[in-house]
Formats: C-alpha cells, structure tokens, sequence
C-alpha cells in the first residue's frame, strides 16, 4: 500500500487510501500464508520463553498471548485440518 503523508497538528502522518485497505484485507488468506504466520508464532513462542524463564508469572502472559494467535489461527485454517495438527507440534 501507498502511504500518503500529511501533517496533522504539525506532526507527519501517513494515511492510506480507502481502496487501498479494502484491498489488502480482502485478499484471499493462502496456505503458504497461514503456514508462515505459524512458523513465526513458534519461534516467537520459544523466544518468550527463553526470555522470560526467570519470571514465571510474566511468561505465562506472554505464552498466553502467543496462544490467542495460534487460536486464531486455528479458525482461519479450517480449510486446512493439516495444518492444525502442525501448529500444535
């Protein structure tokens, strides 16, 4: 998408056209997609946990916030029961 800058309060902001959005969230979500989005949940995943092994609470909320995404995931690949069982390797 395009960016469009304009100063608001004399502060640079960008802005997108409407077209331009519509577009890009309306694509079709593919395989290749889903399966590179889980991929990075679980690298994410194992570096929250290696980050933050000395503090068990606040691990706990990073992991649980990890799993929200692969839970959503989860919904978008019922096209894909494949792919389900992958993310939960």
């Amino acid at each position: 998408m395009k960016p469009y800058i304009f100063e608001v309060n004399g502060i640079p902001t960008k802005f997108y056209t409407v077209q331009d959005v519509k577009e890009f969230f309306q694509r079709p979500i593919y395989r290749s997609d889903v399966l590179q989005a889980i991929e990075h949940v679980k690298t994410e995943m194992k570096w929250r946990s290696h980050v933050f092994k000395d503090d068990k609470a606040k691990r706990d909320r990073k992991m649980q916030e990890m799993e929200l995404v692969l839970r959503v995931l989860t919904r978008c690949t019922d096209k894909y029961p494949e792919l389900q069982q992958k993310m939960f390797e």
